[in-house]
């Protein structure tokens, strides 16, 4: 729930929530990164699978505050990911943080054949972001693309666009 006083957002409850959340996780994925650079195979160490799930969890964080947000508002979905900024390959970036959230929450079931549409879909989504998408580590790179250029991948660099796409979803649907 977010309170709007004229043309400006005062108070976004959803959004604070969220900032609370992804900044536990920024300094875990601070941590990680420290323990990457001082180790001599990170991989062996499990430690980039431990930044791939730092950012899943992110990911999928950040699409329930889009969802939550979208849904509040009486938007649905397939209305709400075409607003806000447009990232550089051409795909609004709530769009990419959604397929990014999927694909962390379903990849496990992709091997068992049911979903083959949506995973389809996601993949397709995610390429745009990611021409590789068979890279080993997708969901760090979406997010260091997303952030580009900003060297340290965190959420917190997402916020602006956030609330670009939030401040858009409400002038496009509710501000009437």
């Amino acid at each position: 729930m977010f309170l709007v006083a004229g043309r400006k957002t005062i108070f976004d409850y959803d959004l604070e929530l969220l900032r609370e959340l992804t900044h536990l996780l920024d300094k875990r994925l601070d941590a990680l990164d420290q323990d990457i650079r001082r180790c001599p195979d990170p991989d062996a160490f499990g430690l980039f699978d431990s930044a791939e799930g730092v950012c899943g969890l992110g990911f999928v964080a950040c699409q329930q505050y889009l969802t939550t947000t979208a849904s509040e508002l009486g938007v649905e979905k397939a209305k709400a990911l075409p607003c806000g900024p447009i990232h550089s390959c051409g795909d609004t970036i709530v769009s990419i943080v959604n397929h990014a959230a999927n694909y962390w929450k379903h990849r496990d079931e992709w091997a068992l054949g049911t979903s083959k549409k949506q995973q389809r879909k996601t993949q397709e989504g995610l390429e745009s972001v990611l021409a590789d998408f068979e890279v080993g580590y997708p969901l760090t790179v979406i997010l260091a693309r997303l952030v580009e250029p900003i060297e340290a991948w965190r959420f917190r660099h997402l916020f602006p666009f956030l609330e670009h796409w939030r401040d858009d979803l409400y002038e496009r649907y509710c501000n009437r």
